[in-house]
């Protein structure tokens, strides 16, 4: 095989394509099968509430973790309201003579 009939890692680009398009309907019928789900297996329903509650729990109960999530909000909030106003102030700026 030569390079155009593979990807970097080997694999045919067939193949990519057949499991991106397999997940893609997987995750699209995801939310219309839930319910049933959850109702066919109520115990995993409720480990993976448990899951999800105590990563929460863990992540807003530590001080340092709440002290970065904090310092990412703010810092990306910062540059955010800085690229707005560049823009802002960019379209605005009178011609330069």
């Amino acid at each position: 095989m030569n390079s155009e009939e593979t990807q970097g890692h080997g694999t045919p680009p067939i193949a990519s394509l057949e499991f991106v398009r397999r997940a893609k309907a997987v995750v699209s019928a995801w939310p219309s099968t839930l319910d049933a789900r959850m109702k066919q297996r109520p115990y995993a329903t409720l480990g993976v509430a448990l899951a999800i509650g105590v990563g929460a729990g863990v992540l807003l109960g530590s001080r340092i973790l709440r002290t970065v999530l904090a310092s990412v909000a703010s810092y990306t909030v910062v540059e955010l309201g800085r690229a707005y106003l560049q823009q802002s102030v960019g379209s605005t700026a009178p011609a330069s003579r």
